[in-house]
């Protein structure tokens, strides 16, 4: 027995390596929809703040996905079913919720613990569960829609799988704990539902709803080495502190007279603190930059849609009121409104808000008379309206909760409106000392054949006087980080409007190249090429023209090509990239390199250059070649960078390398089966159009394409 063992050894041995070299070259096969079906897209990736893991989602286009968490340093995966992908909003759905609309996710999240030890990532229903609701014809708000799982990076084992959960966060300086809100369970179907709700629902009414009340759903701190949670019921609202040492949160309880918001320290064992309580809702908790300043609405106390603000100083045994239903400084029937957002001066010491006035009766308080039944529903058109009906009926929704930019100086315990029904908008700078009016209402009616004009204005936050800055000027400007300039482009050109002056100086008519878009070939006037953004010190803006980069000073003092004209020369497109670790450093550090992207609009080869603010000399290559780069991301506490490179041919995996580019290393594999499918070729090829235009293409052909032999082209122009 033992010697026939040995004599097939060889032959086992010759037969492994032919199936081997037969599957090896085994005929690639075409495409089909369930290649499509299949084929997988990377999603969300991040690194964890140590660089040591990289984390992402892989979904097909049909079917349930994965999470992958991949350790850098050992080459070891780990994988967790994430369900179906999720779809994006519906077209025309707000982005930003109501303070009385139950939290959600717009897509897959992921997050690293601020020590790297835990990664926490959204879960998705799976494919057979969403299919078996649909053919139950349940209703979206009736299937478990997220969950949320829990990987320890230390140790080996399946995630902690937790359902129903509408969103999660983990502190982000320190702290191994996450605090995730549980969804809210809903009602059934007309429960509770006035005519006035069913109006809203079918959008038949033409009055805006009073919000109405909503109960809040379990917020759970869960600590993440010991698994011990800890269960807040009833919450509506959450704002976790980066240290992880305070947890705000509000109330909306079935029994309104435990409604609130409320403090709990999480580095110790004590019940949450009642900053403020009592009937009513509590809306829009949000820090000041330094989160020591708590700032939220409520109408506690006052009849419905009557909102008040408050503010808590961090450590203080009560919140106290800082503008109330007729406090000065508001026009008159305005007052503080839970629609508006609530934001703060990036030094704390000012707090903006939303302003309205009070929502009418809803048309269901009314009471039908006999003539009711007769009454004509017609659409008025008028030839003096900003916009033609249909666009009114678009916007209908959004103008009945419109509000206006308000300030309250804390210190000053002063209330300044900042924007009205006459100028819509109120746009801050940073410090808060002044704001940018923009008001589109004189140009409204030249939407349909025109494009949009604003009239820009400088508002002094501390008086709310307003003055006249430009007049029938497109875009939106942009407030320079120590809120002295306004940038703005219009007519071909980049100009700076000098807050206190007033003064508008163009900033880039004498520079002797174009800043504008010098193929735009539709109607109108060409858009510009960008900008790269403001140096944190607010001393340069930097601005794109269609190959370099130009280093200005909003004076109009200095201007200078800060990558040295080495993108004309080598029609070579230069733009910055931002790696900015802190999420609040919203502007280019000057002490700092400056990362730039770079790709070649004859050979459309990409890469990456480096320069500083300010610097002498061309900037120096890093890396450039055929493939497409993706622009960067950085590890919070480390050099290593993480990026895609694609092609026609390969797809665009994810990629690791350190500062300098040099040895990029592939860390994911999303669809090994590309290479059983016949695939093809791509290139580039040059010719003239019927004017003697050059112009270039990209020209696919199939790799099973017979040379000599006429096949079919599609063009795509």
């Amino acid at each position: 027995m033992q010697l026939r063992i040995k004599l097939l050894r060889p032959l086992l041995a010759v037969l492994a390596v032919t199936l081997g070299i037969a599957a090896a070259t085994a005929p690639k096969r075409p495409l089909t929809h369930k290649d499509y079906a299949s084929w997988r897209t990377i999603a969300g990736q991040k690194l964890s703040p140590d660089g040591r893991y990289v984390a992402y989602f892989l979904f097909p286009q049909e079917g349930d996905g994965e999470f992958v968490v991949r350790d850098l340093q050992t080459g070891t995966e780990r994988r967790e079913p994430a369900g179906v992908r999720p779809q994006p909003p519906a077209r025309g759905e707000p982005s930003e919720p109501t303070p009385e609309a139950a939290p959600t996710t717009r897509g897959p999240i992921l997050t690293f613990s601020a020590d790297s030890r835990y990664v926490l990532f959204s879960i998705y229903p799976s494919k057979a569960e969403t299919e078996a609701a649909r053919k139950e014809k349940k209703k979206p708000e009736e299937i478990s829609r997220h969950g949320m799982g829990i990987v320890n990076l230390t140790t080996p084992g399946a995630a902690v799988r937790i359902e129903k959960v509408a969103t999660f966060q983990a502190p982000e300086e320190q702290g191994a704990l996450v605090v995730y809100h549980k969804q809210s369970a809903a009602p059934p179907s007309g429960e509770g539902e006035t005519a006035e709700d069913e109006d809203q629902r079918r959008g038949a009414s033409s009055r805006p709803a009073t919000p109405a009340r909503r109960t809040g759903s379990d917020l759970v701190v869960r600590m993440l080495d010991s698994g011990a949670e800890r269960t807040l019921p009833e919450v509506t609202e959450f704002q976790l502190a980066r240290d992880g040492k305070l947890l705000v949160f509000s109330v909306g309880a079935k029994e309104e007279e435990k409604n609130g918001v409320f403090a709990l320290a999480l580095d110790a064992n004590v019940d949450p603190r009642p900053l403020l309580a009592g009937k009513g809702r509590y809306a829009r908790l949000s820090w000041n930059e330094q989160q020591n300043v708590l700032a939220f609405l409520t109408d506690r106390g006052e009849s419905p849609s009557r909102f008040r603000l408050y503010g808590w100083k961090r450590g203080a045994a009560d919140a106290e009121e800082w503008v109330g239903i007729t406090s000065p400084g508001l026009q008159n029937g305005f007052q503080p409104s839970e629609r508006g957002a609530v934001s703060f001066s990036r030094d704390g010491s000012k707090v903006f808000f939303g302003c309205a006035r009070p929502q009418p009766r809803s048309s269901s308080s009314i009471q039908p008379s006999a003539a009711d039944d007769e009454r004509v529903v017609a659409d008025l058109w008028h030839w003096k309206d900003g916009f033609i009906q249909p666009m009114q009926r678009v916007r209908a929704a959004q103008e009945r909760n419109r509000t206006y930019r308000a300030v309250y100086h804390i210190q000053d315990k002063k209330l300044v409106q900042l924007a009205g029904p006459e100028m819509p908008e109120a746009s801050p700078s940073e410090d808060g000392r002044w704001a940018a009016g923009i008001s589109d209402l004189p140009y409204r009616s030249m939407v349909d054949y025109d494009t949009r004009y604003s009239d820009f204005y400088l508002v002094d936050t501390a008086t709310g006087a307003r003055r006249l800055a430009a007049q029938k000027r497109t875009g939106t400007p942009i407030w320079s980080p120590d809120g002295r300039y306004l940038l703005h482009y219009d007519d071909r050109q980049w100009h700076a409007i000098e807050a206190a002056s007033g003064n508008r100086i163009n900033l880039t008519e004498k520079l002797g190249v174009a800043f504008w878009n010098e193929l735009y070939d539709a109607p109108g006037n060409p858009t510009a090429y960008g900008n790269g953004g403001w140096t944190q010190d607010g001393k340069y803006v930097l601005l794109y023209d269609q190959f370099d980069i130009w280093q200005v000073a909003p004076d109009g003092s200095s201007a200078e090509c800060l990558t040295r004209g080495a993108g004309r020369r080598s029609r070579t497109q230069f733009r910055v990239v931002r790696l900015e670790r802190d999420p609040r450093q919203r502007h280019i550090d000057p002490g700092k390199p400056l990362l730039l992207r770079a790709e070649n609009i004859d050979t459309r080869d990409t890469g990456f250059w480096r320069t500083r603010i300010g610097a002498p000399s061309e900037p120096q290559r890093l890396l450039m070649g055929p493939k497409n780069y993706s622009a960067p991301t950085v590890a919070q506490k480390a050099e290593v960078y993480l990026l895609t490179a694609s092609t026609f041919n390969e797809f665009p995996d994810l990629l690791v390398s350190g500062p300098d580019f040099k040895n990029l290393r592939k860390v994911s594999a999303a669809n090994p089966q590309k290479e059983q499918l016949l695939w093809g070729t791509g290139e580039l090829i040059r010719y003239k159009n019927l004017d003697g235009v050059p112009l270039s293409a990209a020209l696919y052909k199939p790799e099973n394409m017979e040379p000599g032999k006429n096949t079919r082209l599609l063009v795509n122009i």
